[in-house]
């Protein structure tokens, strides 16, 4: 979860917990907020450079918790400047929640609003009955609206819907609350865009259809998901709504919504990604959805057309739901059928790193069929890592991979508060299908899933069911705490091949905000790069398209080792930050904190070397954000913090001026080595020059609240907001030399 954009996360091993875990944050951001004051924070971003601009969600505790979505304009140096068409609050242009709130009651029923049939499993428009008269709802949701079988007012389930749906008429009853606006909070849920079909599949019919799809500005869109029970669909160009769509699995908890005595909860929490895929002949653009901390489960949604958006194309819309009712909105126990591997799905959407507007997670698998691939997330029933390959053709049937399949990790430990985070593909032999898939759990245990056959009973973890690295507190010198002190992996690896051929890196971070005790939780936290040392070749002769693992041996004169899960203690090399030497920025740099970072050597010519790893030395620091490429080259952008914490009371809310402020930090480290870059990419002096005057300083100090990179033509500004400061802090990047940017060797997905 990232409230205020800190990257938070609570998953907790309750639904009881989860509840009290975040009705408790959001009470003490009410209990903060006085009358006739704002308590507004930026809740999720996400950087789109098209001729929209930038785009950022929010959440106003002060106002009975209104979200909104603002859209800006970016100049050619990165700054931005209201856009004109639409995107500021409460003035002219107007932003989402004005839009939504100027409507008419009449074009209030005009709302295309869809939901799942929970018997059915059909989409259908969310109303109580449609103007032929039929009721789209299953009787179950209907009781569930209606306060249950029998209510006392025949009419109560359908004016229920009518205020979900965004009448104001109700709000003057007493058995409803008062809302200050239709659009409720945005918090967790971050922004993602649709425009041009960008996925870069080079087959005739994709381009035919890239070149059929989504070209007027006037199609791109943008999907959030918000607490007001819906992922909501808005126009990029002005903001009007299109189209909104309410999971099945939260249906039960809809009219607690509507209550005088509602108080916050999660419904949509999860953020949204998209991509295109062919089924059933046809190229799609699919968008999945998740709820993140409002319950368990995604849906899928055909974005293709925005203007085939309406209520009789519902059940072509709604692709498939497999939410699931959340105990903490029902208080019931856990109906039949529920998926008991299936949890709260939080991890951030993993962006194909060559086409940016595209989820690596929607893939054409090695069988052939398209699937949406996720981890099962936290708080399931098993509490077991799971990998999900949800297909979205046919049957739209799902295969699920057991991450513990083996006596030697099947451990307590390993099988109980445990779950599978956000997944990275990897297509080694460049056929953009997944040949195999990392993800990291709780325990941290990094997995790797091979998914390289055409047969699907042939996927299954990799190295005989051992994870291929298990992540132990170590010291600084590299010695490993016994018994292991577990590092918990919530975010998807960065993964490249190795120069030297010798497999692939994967580099990972460790931390975690799941529980309200792990914000002020201190254990040391480290970035790792491990080998992975496994060949492949050919399964047939005749074709390359499929792999298989090279049992290892000698060919062609050459010894190939055999593949190797790496054991606990494996020795890394031991990078660290010089933290005892903090230099103070200068100039425009004034304000930045900045540190160098060391340049052990990684002898990869020796066998022995399997990679490195460097504790993170600020207390509490941890990585909740997959860490991605700098600019094209072998340097990952590590954005790490520390969230705030209050003076010792655990529950103590951390939107309020707390004692001891979160923090924020950008690390440059080179996947191969650990090593800062072999250029200076940051300005010390802020002299506007990157040389040796900047005492080789890698990493710096950042605002707490939210980044974001923006690159230029000349430089990436690196905006940062929050820490008390009204104004943000701004700091440029020097970008990377261009041969730098022609690597050798492919880049993966």
């Amino acid at each position: 979860m990232a409230l205020n954009s800190r990257g938070k996360f609570y998953p907790v091993d309750s639904e009881a917990r989860l509840t009290a875990a975040f009705t408790e944050i959001f009470k003490r951001i009410s209990a903060d907020t006085q009358p006739g004051t704002t308590a507004t924070a930026a809740s999720g971003s996400n950087n789109v450079f098209t001729d929209v601009g930038l785009f950022t969600s929010t959440f106003d505790s002060a106002r009975a918790w209104k979200g909104y979505v603002e859209a800006w304009t970016l100049n050619t140096e990165g700054q931005r400047s209201p856009n004109m068409t639409w995107g500021m609050n409460g003035t002219n242009p107007r932003n989402t929640a004005d839009m939504l709130d100027d409507l008419t009651e009449d074009q209030i029923k005009q709302r295309l609003i869809l939901t799942t049939n929970d018997a059915t499993g059909q989409g259908v428009p969310f109303v109580w009955r449609t103007a032929s008269g039929s009721q789209p709802l299953s009787q179950a949701q209907r009781d569930a609206l209606s306060g249950g079988a029998g209510a006392a007012d025949p009419d109560e389930g359908k004016k229920r819907i009518d205020f979900l749906r965004g009448s104001r008429t109700l709000e003057t009853d007493a058995n409803y609350r008062t809302r200050q606006s239709r659009q409720g909070d945005i918090v967790n849920s971050n922004i993602w865009y649709v425009g041009k079909p960008a996925s870069g599949y080079g087959d005739a019919s994709y381009l035919q259809f890239a070149k059929d799809n989504r070209q007027s500005a006037d199609d791109a869109m943008i999907y959030v998901g918000g607490n007001d029970g819906m992922l909501h669909g808005f126009s990029a160009k002005d903001g009007r709504e299109r189209i909104a769509y309410i999971p099945k699995g939260i249906v039960p908890g809809l009219r607690e919504l509507t209550l005088p005595s509602y108080t916050h909860k999660f419904y949509v929490d999860g953020s949204p990604f998209a991509g295109d895929a062919k089924i059933g002949g046809s190229w799609r653009t699919v968008l999945v959805g998740t709820l993140g901390a409002g319950g368990r489960g995604y849906f899928v949604l055909d974005v293709t057309k925005p203007d085939d958006f309406s209520a009789n194309n519902a059940a072509s819309l709604v692709l498939l739901d497999a939410t699931e009712i959340p105990r903490n909105l029902t208080g019931a126990p856990d109906p039949t059928g529920v998926d008991a591997d299936l949890g709260h799905i939080f991890s951030a959407p993993v962006a194909h790193e060559t086409y940016p507007m595209r989820a690596a997670q929607v893939a054409q698998m090695n069988n052939g069929r398209w699937a949406v691939v996720l981890g099962n997330g936290y708080n399931s029933a098993n509490e077991q890592p799971v990998l999900y390959i949800q297909y979205l053709d046919g049957d739209k049937s799902v295969r699920k991979i057991e991450a513990i399949t083996s006596s030697a990790t099947a451990t307590a430990e390993n099988k109980s508060e445990n779950g599978l985070s956000a997944p990275r593909l990897v297509d080694i032999n460049g056929d953009d299908r997944p040949d195999v898939i990392y993800a990291g759990d709780l325990k941290g245990n990094l997995w790797k899933f091979d998914v390289s056959s055409d047969s699907p009973s042939d996927w299954g973890v990799a190295f005989g069911g051992q994870p291929l690295f298990t992540a132990c507190k170590r010291t600084d010198a590299g010695q490993v705490s016994n018994p292991c002190v577990r590092q918990p992996i919530t975010a998807a690896p960065t993964v490249r091949a190795h120069p030297k051929g010798a497999g692939m890196m994967v580099a990972f971070g460790t931390g975690r905000n799941l529980t309200m005790e792990d914000r002020s939780a201190t254990e040391t936290q480290a970035i790792y790069s491990v080998l992975d040392n496994t060949r492949y070749k050919p399964r047939t002769s005749a074709s390359a398209r499929l792999l298989q693992v090279h049992p290892g041996g000698t060919e062609g004169g050459a010894t190939i080792p055999a593949p190797q899960a790496l054991p606990v203690d494996t020795g890394l090399v031991a990078q660290m930050v010089a933290s005892a030497t903090t230099h103070s920025g200068e100039g425009v740099s004034a304000g930045t904190d900045f540190w160098a970072t060391s340049g052990n050597e990684v002898d990869w010519n020796s066998p022995k070397t399997k990679g490195w790893f460097i504790n993170l030395p600020a207390s509490g620091e941890r990585l909740l954000q997959t860490m991605p490429f700098y600019d094209g080259s072998n340097i990952l952008a590590v954005n790490t913090q520390v969230p705030a914490r209050g003076s010792g009371d655990l529950e103590d809310e951390t939107c309020s001026a707390v004692p001891e402020a979160g923090k924020r930090y950008l690390t440059m480290l080179n996947i191969m080595t650990g090593k800062p870059p072999s250029v200076q990419l940051m300005d010390l002096n802020g002299d506007g020059f990157y040389n040796g005057a900047d005492n080789n300083v890698s990493r710096m100090s950042l605002l707490p609240d939210s980044m974001t990179a923006i690159k230029t033509g000349r430089h990436t500004v690196v905006t940062s907001s929050g820490g008390g400061k009204s104004v943000p802090q701004e700091n440029k990047l020097a970008l990377m030399p261009i041969q730098a940017l022609r690597p050798s060797w492919r880049q993966l997905q």
